[in-house]
């Protein structure tokens, strides 16, 4: 909390060519959340609570959450000035939720706020919300953090680190999508898991968008596809594999670095995408019994990883195709390799993302046990 007063007066100090704004008139908006409601922009956005230096917090949340409509985002929100007196500093906002209902409207309007708005910062993580609403998830008050923005902000970057499941977006990336040919635009989806009386924060699929539009979702393994396959990620994270000694029991393995390469094969206009993963990993955990730690049995384990991963990377190719959607940016890759091929099959490329082939090369290799090169042996 003193960080953010701290903050707040550096800001007043600094802030110049837009008025002068005084301490005590100013807050901290954390998040912002827009969502589309009987025919209305909807805007959320979470408050961190003012704190004075040298007294303690007071119980419960340390945030409120302010929701306001209108017909365009700038209206929505300029009138949650109608419910306090503070002026927002909107350039702090660290988390953008966009809401499922707005995603799959449409979100024109949304990017023109965002290409024109000075104060709209683009690199503020971006998730679209599942089976809730921006305001109902802002108003979770998470476990270990003060703040749902803050949350929403770490569970991204935790989950990548152990798990590797879902790609970080924020919104210079995804306007990017939305601007250059051949790609289209995919986000994390959140929602909210009741635990008792308790609410928490849970990361559930992709959205997949086509355009402007939300049109589809990814599940887990689709997702961990996803993002094995972008070039600009070295993965991380754990997957499962069944044991070569015991078909019913499960191999945890870790991917500690993983690099994709994605290259378009152009025959005249006949084109197929060749993908590449080179991956590198750690013999994690072992379900059941038995001497894994020999050559012909570790041998069997990269090879069943490879097939993993093949069939993860398939589904989600699948599942992208039979949406029409190319978040893999395959068309961009044609775009680079050979623009006056792309130039030629543009036009047709909505016809052509479904049906075009792939060949999929993945080769895993086995680098460390952790503590021990031997299973346990029970007495």
């Amino acid at each position: 909390m003193k960080k953010i007063m701290l903050l707040i007066l550096l800001l007043v100090i600094f802030l110049s060519g837009c008025g002068k704004i005084e301490m005590n008139t100013a807050v901290i908006p954390l998040a912002f959340g827009t969502d589309f409601k009987n025919n209305k922009i909807v805007i959320s956005t979470q408050i961190a609570k003012p704190v004075s230096p040298g007294t303690t917090p007071a119980a419960g949340p340390q945030f409120t959450v302010i929701t306001a409509s209108g017909q365009t985002v700038s209206e929505a929100s300029r009138n949650t000035s109608l419910y306090f007196s503070s002026i927002p500093l909107w350039s702090q906002v660290q988390v953008s939720v966009l809401g499922e209902d707005l995603a799959k409207h449409g979100i024109t309007t949304l990017v023109d706020f965002l290409v024109r708005n000075r104060f709209a910062r683009k690199n503020n993580t971006l998730v679209v919300t599942h089976n809730v609403s921006p305001e109902q998830l802002l108003n979770v008050n998470p476990y270990l953090e003060p703040y749902t923005a803050m949350a929403i902000s770490r569970l991204i970057k935790n989950q990548e680190i152990q798990l590797g499941i879902y790609t970080p977006t924020n919104i210079n990336d995804f306007l990017q999508r939305l601007s250059n040919p051949g790609i289209e635009p995919a986000a994390p989806m959140i929602t909210i898991r009741k635990n008792g009386a308790e609410e928490q924060l849970l990361l559930e699929g992709t959205a997949v968008f086509k355009g402007s539009r939300m049109i589809g979702t990814l599940n887990e393994l689709e997702s961990r596809g996803y993002t094995l396959m972008n070039p600009k990620l070295k993965t991380v994270g754990l997957f499962l594999i069944h044991s070569p000694l015991n078909p019913e029991q499960w191999v945890t393995l870790e991917i500690s670095n993983s690099q994709a390469k994605i290259t378009p094969i152009i025959q005249g206009q006949q084109i197929k995408m060749k993908i590449e993963i080179k991956a590198e990993g750690n013999f994690y955990e072992q379900g059941g019994v038995g001497d894994l730690f020999t050559p012909e049995i570790f041998t069997k384990i990269e090879q069943a990883a490879d097939q993993e991963l093949k069939r993860q990377m398939a589904m989600s190719i699948r599942k992208a195709q039979s949406l029409n959607s190319d978040i893999f940016g395959w068309g961009y890759s044609v775009y680079r390799s050979d623009s006056a091929t792309w130039k030629a099959i543009e036009k047709d490329w909505d016809q052509r993302f479904p049906e075009i082939p792939y060949e999929l090369d993945v080769k895993f290799d086995l680098r460390r046990s952790y503590l021990t090169d031997k299973s346990f042996v029970f007495r």
